[in-house]
């Protein structure tokens, strides 16, 4: 998310940064100013995409 700093995008438990990012062209675009989540694409090869935290998608666990 980066619902803290906008642009700044981390794991929501450990509060880390990401050291690695697949975004979709034009991506982040924080539409509307408030797509605070990410969520992976299938349609397009599972690249990163920007959402509105109200979506309900699948989940991602940071490994330790």
């Amino acid at each position: 998310t980066d619902i803290e700093t906008e642009g700044v995008w981390m794991w929501t438990t450990s509060q880390t940064t990401f050291t690695f990012t697949d975004w979709h062209p034009n991506n982040p675009s924080n539409d509307d100013g408030s797509e605070h989540c990410l969520e992976m694409r299938q349609p397009v090869d599972f690249l990163w995409n920007d959402n509105f935290c109200y979506h309900t998608n699948n989940y991602i666990c940071q490994r330790p």
